[in-house]
């Protein structure tokens, strides 16, 4: 696979400790992704701050994306999808 072309999806809600740690292991990948894309379920603030504390240290472009009103697993799961770029689609849960 050619580095570059993937899009990775993180659906989330509320889970801000998951959500660092994915990322983290994101980062720490050779093979930079086109993108790191977080639709965010919440209703809290925690997952937005979190993103932004993050951003530029992935060496891809991190997306954030608030649904409002929230849409529920799978629409969440999908909403990423819908604005993936890459050729492939990578989903972390």
């Amino acid at each position: 696979m050619t580095a570059g072309r993937v899009s990775i999806c993180v659906p989330t809600y509320e889970q801000t400790v998951y959500l660092e740690r994915t990322l983290a292991s994101i980062a720490a990948q050779e093979c930079r992704p086109l993108e790191v894309i977080v639709t965010d379920d919440s209703a809290t603030n925690a997952v937005e701050t979190l993103v932004r504390s993050l951003e530029g240290r992935l060496g891809a472009p991190l997306i954030y994306h608030r649904n409002r009103p929230s849409l529920g697993p799978p629409r969440n799961w999908n909403s990423a999808i819908d604005m993936a770029k890459g050729e492939s689609v990578k989903i972390m849960h």
